[in-house]
């Protein structure tokens, strides 16, 4: 009987009259492998990465989007534009972390009746 593992870098072909037989053999050799090559990468699928607000908000920033001073709701509507629909509650945690971080800076500023906190870069 003839058995042959399919790998990332390598196929391993091992023949033995039992399947235990050829198993241990598996083993051994993949051992031994990953001793003269290192590590054999593990064969699960890759993780699939969301993302998020924050990583967009500093493409939007690197872009120059924030060289404007930008409220809640046009930094929203730029999203959407963009194929990202989010409610404004879902951005002000990010753009505070931004803001701690020294990304964007913001300050108070009376828009019509409201006072709202506008985004910027320096």
């Amino acid at each position: 009987m003839q058995i042959v593992f399919k790998g990332p870098k390598y196929d391993i072909v091992l023949t033995g009259d039992r399947i235990e037989e050829i198993e241990r053999e598996y083993k051994s050799v993949r051992n031994r492998i990953e001793k003269l090559i290192g590590k054999v990468p593990s064969e699960k699928p890759a993780k699939v990465t969301k993302t998020g607000v924050k990583s967009i908000l500093l493409d939007f920033r690197s872009h120059g989007f924030f060289k404007k001073p930008r409220d809640l709701r046009e930094i929203q509507h730029e999203l959407a534009g963009r194929g990202y629909t989010k409610p404004v509650s879902s951005l002000t945690a990010p753009l505070l972390d931004l803001v701690r971080d020294g990304s964007l800076a913001r300050k108070q500023e009376k828009r019509g009746k409201k006072t709202v906190w506008i985004y910027f870069t320096r």
